[in-house]
């Protein structure tokens, strides 16, 4: 893969967008596959293969730099009941313009989520708190009851490097916070399910967390990791280095197809 980074340094929002969807697809197909299809130029398709159990899971549309008239042709041919709409901006002053053109075409605006990058040898260390990677089938475990979701799949387990690595911070033996880390291409990572317990807060754990994660990146070859962060989350990530670098819109379709 020949990276695809601007003249700033950063990369582009095209594959940082890619970033996304691979990681995104790779967690869901945890369970059961949840595939990305191309629909049209610069419109993809995340979605349970055709022919699985119903009900399906709800369908992903993914897009960028595409007309919304274009975009909402390639959504209806597809033969989806429940879909949400995500569209990526590259600045905040495209916001108001853009949910109004969606919203007239019959979607609700749901939320904006910042999507970040960050060139691994930028980034910022910190060991707040202790992190370590879970390597053995009881830690994974314990994270999973703790979040109440599989976090981690035994192929990705043992040292070295894997797809899918989980990183967790521990209070005596109770899993309090976790993240994971998802190679989507030979030197790009995905960023999955940061989380802190609400009680464990404010300590320095989610920086902590990120920073092992961005050292155990590094280590394995892994130059740009790439995350979509709530508003809240959005103030921890530059004080390891990330960079925001657009806008990820959500809608849902206000009337039934």
């Amino acid at each position: 893969m020949t990276l695809d980074v601007r003249a700033n340094g950063t990369l582009s929002n095209q594959l940082a967008l890619e970033v996304f969807m691979r990681g995104f697809s790779s967690t869901r197909s945890f369970i059961k596959p949840y595939l990305i299809h191309a629909v049209s130029e610069a419109v993809w398709m995340l979605a349970d293969p055709p022919g699985g159990r119903i009900p399906a899971r709800t369908s992903e549309f993914v897009t960028y730099g595409v007309d919304s008239k274009r975009v909402l042709e390639a959504v209806e041919r597809q033969p989806t009941e429940r879909h949400t709409l995500c569209v990526l901006i590259d600045s905040p002053a495209d916001l108001q313009e853009t949910v109004a053109t969606y919203k007239a075409r019959g979607y609700r605006y749901a939320g904006r989520e910042p999507m970040f990058a960050l060139d691994t040898g930028q980034r910022v260390s910190v060991t707040t708190y202790p992190v370590r990677r879970v390597v053995l089938p009881e830690g994974a475990a314990a994270i999973a009851r703790a979040a109440r979701s599989r976090q981690i799949l035994d192929e990705h387990l043992g040292d070295g490097d894997r797809v899918c690595r989980l990183f967790a911070a521990f209070d005596g033996g109770a899993p309090i916070g976790w993240v994971r880390s998802i190679r989507t291409h030979p030197e790009c990572a995905w960023v999955s399910n940061m989380y802190v317990k609400p009680e464990y807060r404010r300590r320095g754990i989610g920086r902590s967390l990120l920073s092992a994660m961005l050292d155990d990146d590094a280590r394995y070859g892994i130059r740009w990791s790439v995350l979509l962060a709530s508003l809240t989350g959005a103030l921890l990530y530059p004080h390891l280095g990330y960079r925001e670098q657009g806008l990820l819109l959500i809608f849902s379709p206000a009337r039934a197809k």
